[in-house]
């Protein structure tokens, strides 16, 4: 045999293994089942999905308050009315515009009787306003519906996925394939990697951080002003690098702190000058029953004003302290117990003597009530 006919011996050809072309349906199909099988989702990430819900209204129809006899068209022009007004709830009217907007259409009628003396540019700008919402909500209506989980695309990519849908042989899975995608409209920021909608957190965090940086700039030129001679007390390489740790706290101080002023003495002239006799403190109708009580070391000081501290009893008591004995025992009660005090002196005589000195004294405004303090069982003294 030649050998040339056994060249030229029809081989079959073997064509290559189709490559499995996956669409942006079958993509934007995964990814929803993915979203749908992910059990691991925070609230940080359900509050970051921008979603757009029509809010709530409710509808009250005039035909219901109709009682009686009422003719034909009556009815019929209530129920157009309430047809009207509830066309108007849907596009974002509020009840006073609603109204407004029924007055402007029926303005031969109402504005004599309610619309007197309502500035007619104020009107015109609340009828333009209802107008744009209205002609907005005619917008949405004629634009084509489509559920949230669509992945929009361009022209140019759409052709392409019908293109790839053509050899589909399934018309359910054409149409299931179809429905997962749609024209991008340059328009629509509804999307939620639209970059329009992270322009709002944008700014507030750009204004956020220029107002911080303005405040901080403040701070140093104030403290600059007021001290600019101020000596530093560490070196200057270990002054804090990170100047956010500053934020918050208050102005620095430019003096150095003043010892606190003790409370003087006060004198026994100053306090028989400034002090009620017991009638006196009896005629009180709180203190009509007043009695100083059996004697004891311990005084129960009552009355006190809010503004009284421990420096003020001091002020008055220590004085009867005598040489040697260690000094008074104060103890101010706080809470709901605020306005006395327990004062143990050495001594029954030196308790005695400091009652009969400081009693009726009028320390900040009120006048102090002194009695002895009583002793229970367990040797704690109480009022």
């Amino acid at each position: 045999m030649d050998l040339t006919l056994q060249k030229k011996r029809w081989r079959p050809e073997i064509a290559p293994p189709k490559e499995e072309v996956v669409t942006e349906g079958q993509k934007q199909l995964k990814n929803l089942l993915e979203k749908q099988l992910q059990n691991d989702v925070t609230i940080q990430q359900q509050l970051s999905q921008k979603r757009t819900f029509t809010s709530a209204s409710t509808h009250s129809p005039a035909i219901k308050s109709l009682s009686g006899l009422t003719t034909l068209d009556h009815f019929q022009e209530v129920d157009q009315l309430d047809v009207y007004t509830e066309e108007l709830k849907k596009c974002g009217l509020t009840e006073e515009e609603i109204q407004l907007k029924i007055m402007a259409d029926n303005r031969q009628r109402s504005q004599k009787k309610r619309n007197f003396g309502v500035d007619p540019s104020i009107m015109e700008e609340k009828l333009r306003t209802i107008e744009e919402k209205i002609k907005m909500k005619k917008v949405q209506l004629d634009q084509k519906e489509k559920f949230h989980g669509l992945k929009a695309l361009t022209r140019h990519e759409m052709e392409l996925e019908r293109s790839l849908l053509r050899d589909c042989t399934s018309d359910d899975r054409r149409k299931v394939m179809s429905s997962l995608t749609t024209v991008l409209d340059p328009r629509d920021t509804s999307q939620s990697n639209n970059p329009m909608n992270q322009l709002p957190e944008i700014l507030e965090n750009i204004t956020k951080g220029s107002n911080k940086e303005k405040s901080r700039r403040k701070r140093r030129q104030k403290n600059k002003n007021l001290s600019p001679e101020i000596n530093l007390k560490y070196p200057a390489n270990d002054e804090p690098q990170e100047e956010d740790s500053l934020e918050g706290v208050g102005e620095v101080a430019t003096c150095e702190r003043r010892p606190r002023t003790p409370v003087p003495e006060v004198s026994l002239e100053q306090i028989n000058e400034n002090k009620l006799t017991i009638e006196e403190i009896r005629n009180i109708p709180r203190f009509s029953n007043y009695a100083p009580g059996e004697p004891s070391q311990t005084l129960y000081v009552k009355n006190l004003s809010g503004k009284v501290h421990l420096e003020d009893l001091k002020s008055l008591f220590d004085k009867f302290s005598p040489e040697g004995s260690g000094g008074l025992e104060y103890r101010v009660l706080t809470g709901r117990m605020r306005g006395q005090a327990f004062i143990t002196f050495p001594d029954v005589l030196t308790s005695s003597h400091a009652l009969e000195s400081v009693n009726g004294y009028c320390l900040k405004g009120k006048p102090v009530i002194i009695q002895y303090g009583r002793k229970n069982a367990s040797n704690n003294t109480t009022a």
